[in-house]
């Protein structure tokens, strides 16, 4: 009798790529007929923007908060001549 192999663990790296493949693979091989799914979609995203985009305001405001004076006028000289050159 074989010796039992060691279970592997499907963690969420797996499962995002497989869902990655399997959302692909909808859209490649049955295109327009999944076009009925695209308030799944634009809900997942909301969700998204809804977790994330207050994680990265607080983010930045904290890391603001710790430079110093002379760091936070050089990022600001810096960021300012970005924007008036775009």
């Amino acid at each position: 009798m074989p010796a039992p192999q060691p279970h592997r663990r499907f963690d969420t790296a797996n499962a995002t790529l497989a869902a990655l493949a399997l959302g692909a693979s909808c859209g490649l091989f049955f295109g327009d007929a999944t076009a009925r799914l695209s308030f799944v979609a634009d809900a997942f995203i909301r969700l998204l923007q809804m977790a994330v985009l207050p994680y990265i305001v607080v983010s930045l405001i904290a890391a603001i908060g710790w430079l110093s004076g002379r760091e936070a006028r050089f990022i600001a000289r810096t960021g300012g001549s970005v924007l008036l050159a775009l």
